[in-house]
């Protein structure tokens, strides 16, 4: 018999927001059956990942990780094997492809996204302060 409900640990090295997503974006094809998504942000150490693991694998949760810290990357990936954990690798793979497409090493930096999305939101709000005192004298 199928199971009713399935839990999803999101693990990331930053905030966990593109796992979450992803995880969202897959279970909407299974409504409405219940995942369960539990984050595990701002991982930045091999005890992290082994809390989360000691628990995905009490629960038999699957794990989706977004790591882009190399041997946390292969620390999970070795772990998870170990202890039988089913555990996807959201962005090793692309990061590894876009590596050797573009023939440079990524910067394997956590949370460059946020970066990008405050100083976008930075150049809106400055636009709309523009809009909001323009007095349309030329």
């Amino acid at each position: 018999m199928p199971n009713a409900s399935v839990s999803v640990y999101v693990v990331s090295d930053s905030a966990g927001d593109t796992g979450e997503h992803a995880v969202r974006a897959a279970a909407a094809q299974f409504h409405p059956v219940s995942i369960h998504i539990r984050r595990a942000s701002f991982i930045q150490s091999r005890e992290g990942i082994d809390a989360v693991l000691t628990a995905a694998e009490a629960e038999e949760s699957i794990v989706l990780f977004t790591l882009v810290i190399p041997y946390l990357r292969d620390y999970m990936i070795e772990q998870a094997r170990t202890r039988k954990v089913s555990a996807i690798d959201l962005l090793g793979p692309l990061i590894d492809r876009l590596e050797r497409s573009l023939g440079r090493e990524s910067r394997h930096e956590p949370g460059l996204n946020h970066v990008l999305d405050a100083d976008y939101f930075r150049k809106v709000e400055a636009v709309e302060f523009a809009v909001r005192y323009d007095d349309a004298r030329t």
